[in-house]
């Protein structure tokens, strides 16, 4: 492929014969059954990357074939993808670390708040009763006016 693609630079009128076209669809396939069965090392997705940028483009000019061009961006699409969750992984990872490390911290003023609350709410039960027992039975009061 390098060296057509080489040659293409130089001259127009390159083409590709049927077994270079089988030749490039075989590789392609066993490339994506790799990435996809196998775990991906940086090395393989950079050179899985490159291959499918290179079969890319030999396909554009000298292949023409459509299920090159499917598999190649396929392929590119995948290591993309990859290294897109490998990096959200270890962004997850470290924001885990941190959240329990912050889970752990209690600082003082929590627990005085905590007591300051609970008195608030024994405050306001206490101010329920006494409300509960001044209430008149016979319903509210009419308020008469004078002049």
């Amino acid at each position: 492929m390098a060296r057509q693609m080489n040659a293409l630079m130089k001259e127009d009128g390159i083409t590709a014969t049927e077994k270079e076209i089988d030749n490039v669809k075989a590789a392609l396939q066993h490339l994506l059954h790799g990435i996809i069965t196998e775990p991906l090392t940086d090395f393989v997705r950079d050179l899985t990357t490159e291959m499918g940028r290179l079969s890319f483009n030999w396909n554009k000019f000298i292949g023409k074939k459509q299920t090159i061009e499917t598999t190649s961006l396929a392929i590119q699409r995948i290591a993309r993808g990859n290294k897109t969750m490998n990096d959200t992984e270890m962004v997850l990872k470290k924001l885990l670390k941190r959240a329990q490390a912050n889970l752990q911290y209690k600082p003082p003023a929590w627990e005085l708040s905590r007591h300051y609350l609970r008195s608030l709410e024994g405050s306001i039960e206490d101010g329920k009763k006494e409300a509960d027992e001044t209430d008149d039975p016979s319903g509210p009061r009419k308020v008469e006016y004078t002049d």
